[in-house]
């Protein structure tokens, strides 16, 4: 009689058991489709677009997502001769030697000295890729393209060459596909 109630009670447990493990993969997928649907109030046109933001010398910039193969921690960078000041050198990413370029030399911004929390952000497109520096990584967000200016009237410098637009809170909204394009910002080894 003992095993009885003891093989009922199983049985119990284990439909109540299946019964929780169900409504919880209900749950889960119900969330992950209205998380998957949500996208903030864009502009009057509707268009957004997914960006990475970052901090570079007190300013913030977003690159377009689609662009962003990885973010991670520069650990250790060697230095090149022969190239470019804005070329910081490369590193190692899962065994993958990168190019890393510091924005802040090449857009002329005030150098305030590394910090221990630099970032390196890896760009790719079309078998191009190369990583630039950040010095924080705010996150990642849907940036409305209706409220972005097109460009700053006193913006004339190597910047301008490379914004797709700036936010109402002044973010620069930077086109990675013309960086990754700019040949400049390859470094190739040819012997």
């Amino acid at each position: 009689m003992n095993e009885q109630l003891n093989g009922t009670h199983d049985a119990v447990l284990n439909r109540a058991v299946a019964g929780t493990a169900t409504a919880a993969a209900d749950l889960l997928q119900a969330r992950a489709r209205k998380m998957a649907q949500e996208k903030p109030a864009a502009g009057t046109d509707g268009s957004t677009i997914e960006v990475l933001e970052f901090g570079l010398a007190d300013e913030t910039y977003a690159l377009e997502l689609t662009y962003v193969r990885e973010v991670g921690a520069l650990v250790e960078v060697t230095q090149l001769p022969g190239v470019p000041d804005f070329v910081l050198g490369i590193t190692c990413v899962h065994g993958q030697i990168i190019a890393v370029v510091d924005l802040r030399k090449l857009f002329g911004l005030p150098e305030r000295g590394l910090r221990d929390s630099r970032q390196v952000i890896v760009l790719q497109s079309a078998g191009w890729e190369f990583g630039i520096l950040a010095e924080r990584i705010t996150g990642v967000k849907w940036l409305p393209l209706a409220g972005l200016q097109p460009t700053l009237p006193t913006l004339t410098d190597v910047r301008a060459a490379y914004l797709s637009g700036i936010t109402p809170d002044g973010t620069v909204f930077l086109s990675a596909g013309k960086l990754l394009a700019d040949p400049r910002l390859v470094v190739r080894q040819e012997i």
